[in-house]
């Protein structure tokens, strides 16, 4: 069940975090090691 569901403030509610890295996982730093990336700066074609 929600927090919202249950009657209490929807700030309390499930929050979603994500983030884009690239390079490899298996470095000594692990996740810590990847390089991030700001999707909206990425030059793609529609």
């Amino acid at each position: 069940m929600l927090y919202a569901e249950k009657g209490e403030n929807a700030a309390s509610a499930i929050h979603l975090h994500f983030e884009m890295c690239k390079g490899d996982y298996d470095n000594p730093k692990s996740w810590w090691g990847l390089q991030p990336i700001d999707p909206f700066k990425q030059n793609v074609e529609c």
